[in-house]
């Protein structure tokens, strides 16, 4: 077997053993730009996300030490990240900076806010993020009223909302995050969500993909309320699980990959105050693979 045959059976009996896989692709932009000619110009978010992760994956099985002494031990919580692409901010213009996380949640557990920003603070190396905007599990189509069908406004159970909204807010409690937001609500639910918080949304990041303009009540009422309105044209879902499975398949060859659930996905720009300049730009994804799926795993052999 060759040496990147060598490298790419650790990393999937690694796989195998993991519980929990963390990808990082680091900073994009430059990425981006060296492969400018493989993007055409309706790229979406997804397109993005998908590229990166994979080179992302294909960087840390390069990075394997087929040393037998250095081998890395499998570990339940699998961290992989593009060694290529690290882009650390310099505490010395982090002042000058503006950090800003758009982030995907696949269920509504709390703790999940938790943890991802807790991993961004970790993989960019710094304190505080200036904004964290969480973008709500999808509603299944089957629970919409028909009568109100609108994919650019998914409906918003307040009851589900509030608890992950009080894990948001002891982010902000805690010095870890300044503003905090939300996307895709509509004037209704941003107003029920702004009358019961104690810590108020600042932002809401709105879809016009399908949309001409944004509906005036809902402009009206972010004035007054001292909202700001943004736009983006991500899709519904970011990405599926299907999709992460299939990824699994082909990017770590992981026999196992229908066990695996992305759990959030975390997009985070850096730009430069003032002037609009991207400093970096990155994705971090959690992943869990399902308990009841038995014990899949793989003894630890490779020689």
């Amino acid at each position: 077997m060759s040496m990147e045959g060598d490298r790419a059976e650790v990393a999937r009996v690694m796989t195998s053993h993991a519980s929990v896989v963390q990808i990082h692709t680091g900073n994009i932009i430059n990425w981006n730009l060296l492969k400018k000619h493989k993007f055409h110009q309706n790229m979406t978010s997804t397109d993005e996300l998908m590229d990166s992760l994979h080179s992302a994956v294909q960087s840390w099985i390069g990075s394997i030490s087929l040393d037998p002494m250095n081998i890395p031990e499998p570990q339940s919580v699998l961290k992989v990240s593009n060694h290529e692409m690290k882009a650390p901010i310099d505490p010395d213009q982090r002042e000058s900076l503006k950090l800003s996380v758009k982030l995907f949640v696949y269920d509504w557990r709390p703790e999940l806010i938790r943890q991802a920003v807790d991993r961004v603070i970790h993989c960019l190396d710094v304190q505080k993020l200036d904004s964290l905007m969480v973008s709500f599990p999808i509603t299944p189509p089957s629970t919409l009223d028909a009568q109100n069908l609108n994919l650019n406004a998914p409906v918003v159970d307040m009851e589900k909302v509030k608890p992950v909204w009080k894990e948001l807010e002891s982010t902000v409690d805690s010095g870890h995050v300044s503003n905090i937001g939300v996307c895709d609500f509509d004037r209704m639910s941003l107003d029920q969500l702004y009358q019961w918080a104690r810590i108020k949304p600042s932002i809401n990041q709105i879809n016009l993909t399908n949309c001409c303009a944004v509906p005036n009540d809902l402009i009206q009422f972010s004035r007054e309320q001292s909202i700001q309105l943004l736009t983006h044209n991500d899709l519904p879902e970011i990405l599926s699980a299907r999709s992460f499975q299939g990824f699994m398949t082909e990017a770590i060859d992981d026999v196992d990959s229908v066990s695996w659930n992305p759990a959030f996905i975390a997009r985070y720009s850096v730009l430069v105050r003032n002037r609009g300049i991207v400093h970096s730009k990155g994705y971090l994804l959690a992943a869990e693979r399902r308990q009841d799926t038995g014990d899949q795993t793989e003894n630890y052999r490779f020689f």
